[in-house]
């Protein structure tokens, strides 16, 4: 989800991410950028949401997650 507004007169974007996993945890991320250089620093931070992994609860390796994109769209 992409919200539009302005903060003390400078134009932002606030991009936000919802990071599931089929356990139930969650993380939110929330991305601040001013509105003229989203272009270019949106991917930056789609490929951070892309490459979170949640730690494995007792030991173990790095857990995929399911993510969800500023778009709404589901991604694994």
């Amino acid at each position: 989800m992409t919200v539009e507004g302005v903060e003390e007169g400078v134009p932002l974007n606030w991009i936000y991410y919802n990071v599931a996993h089929a356990d139930g945890r969650q993380v939110t991320m929330v991305f601040t950028l001013e509105k003229e250089i989203v272009r270019r620093a949106a991917p930056a931070a789609e490929k951070l949401v892309n490459g979170f992994e949640f730690r494995a609860r007792s030991g173990g390796k790095a857990e995929s997650a399911s993510r969800k994109s500023a778009s709404g769209a589901s991604r694994r």
